[in-house]
């Protein structure tokens, strides 16, 4: 039998967390395959599997609990309480791996799940699955690229072909089409390659159950409509700042209830905010964060289908730079820039090794404006900032002559 399609840098991480921790809790959005991952792929002894929700299934935990041996605990979101019980019963003397709990909301970002002592337990957050996984291919190249030296990037990405100011495709039609990628998005049960009304109804089923079966199991919500149409109004702003008193005006919702939708959506993985770059002493930065959806083909679904535009392969690279941030070892910063004289970035990295600019653009090579914007970052970072890139459409990776690097998106994802 063909092992399930699931995310395989969140199986090392949970993999890695259970050799360490006698508690892990695996969160992720509804539907990006934790309890497939938790059956089927988890080595060791097998695993008792429990899932909660009911005064049943909270006194077969309690028995399992008390039995001691491997446990899981799926859908802790329905009975976040439980939790507590867990961390006290299990004991920081229990064996790593004791207890492996599945939930759709991260602990620590909604009020009635608090994050665990860390000393007890692991966090792993599961994503949708990125490029690399569901072509099973190497994966993205951010690790490498964040490594080596600026000027080896071409050596970094020459394995993949011939890369000097040539393409790597004979024909224009061979390349990855990013656009058909942002349809589909990154959830494993939509299937590989699902035809477009296939894939309509699947989205409208996702989208129906988690308004009228996930979320009430959160929180009381007076009109689960409204919520429908305010998770449509934040999805035609992938990319951008979320005022919440517009985002109130389009769908007629005050803004305290925008706010709580908006970290509802959060708390479950659909939403994800982008903090902006701050530092100290640097006033003329715009420092509101921007969201982004978890899964592009959820988010086209929720905004009506339009073609997938320039924000939308944002959203293809963000979440493949989520995924990445979270499976690394070391701490990863993942930020945007935007400085008030409108010069910005896209994504920034910050590493140890400095601060990694990012621009994305769907034209077959990247113009003035991203040329500008990176210049621009340098400009404000001349000691810490790294030579920058720039993601394109086309089939060309070379070096400009601004002196930043220039390379097709399906290089790097």
């Amino acid at each position: 039998m063909a092992s399930p399609l699931l995310s395989r840098l969140a199986l090392a991480r949970v993999r890695k967390a259970l050799g360490e921790a006698p508690v892990v809790v695996l969160s992720g959005p509804r539907g990006c395959g934790k309890t497939t991952l938790a059956r089927e792929l988890i080595p060791g002894p097998r695993r008792r599997h429990v899932a909660l929700g009911g005064d049943a299934a909270e006194g077969d935990a309690a028995s399992a609990l008390r039995a001691g041996g491997p446990l899981t605990l799926d859908h802790l979101e329905r009975t976040p309480r439980f939790l507590a019980r867990v961390l006290r019963e299990t004991g920081r003397d229990a064996a790593a791996g004791a207890c492996l709990l599945l939930s759709s909301v991260h602990p620590g970002t909604w009020s009635r799940m608090p994050a665990p002592n860390r000393r007890q337990s692991q966090a792993v957050r599961m994503w949708p699955l990125t490029r690399g996984e569901r072509t099973k291919s190497a994966g993205s190249r951010w690790s490498e690229l964040v490594a080596a030296r600026d000027r080896d990037w071409m050596r970094v990405l020459a394995d993949a072909g011939p890369v000097s100011g040539r393409s790597l495709w004979p024909f224009a039609r061979d390349t990855p089409d990013w656009r058909r990628l942002a349809r589909r998005g990154g959830l494993p049960g939509i299937g590989p390659r699902p035809r477009a009304p296939d894939r309509r109804r699947w989205f409208r089923a996702y989208a129906t159950r988690f308004r009228e079966s996930e979320l009430p199991r959160l929180s009381q919500v007076k009109s689960r409509e409204a919520f429908g149409q305010l998770m449509s109004a934040a999805t035609l702003r992938v990319g951008q700042v979320l005022n919440q008193t517009a985002l109130g005006r389009a769908v007629r919702i005050p803004q305290p209830t925008v706010r709580r939708y908006l970290q509802l959506l959060e708390a479950t993985g659909l939403l994800v905010m982008l903090p902006a770059l701050r530092e100290r002493g640097r006033k003329r930065l715009i420092k509101s964060a921007r969201g982004y959806w978890s899964d592009t083909g959820l988010a086209l679904h929720l905004a009506g289908h339009p073609e997938p535009g320039r924000r939308h392969l944002r959203n293809l690279v963000f979440t493949d730079l989520l995924a990445w941030r979270d499976a690394a070892d070391r701490r990863v910063g993942l930020f945007h820039w935007r400085a008030t004289t409108g010069a910005e970035v896209d994504f920034v990295i910050d590493t140890p090794s400095g601060l990694l600019p990012i621009v994305v653009t769907t034209g077959t090579a990247p113009g003035a404006r991203e040329s500008d914007h990176l210049g621009a970052f340098r400009r404000n970072y001349p000691d810490r900032g790294r030579a920058g890139l720039a993601l394109h459409a086309g089939t060309k990776t070379e070096w400009t002559p601004e002196g930043f690097f220039s390379t097709p998106w399906w290089r790097v994802l």
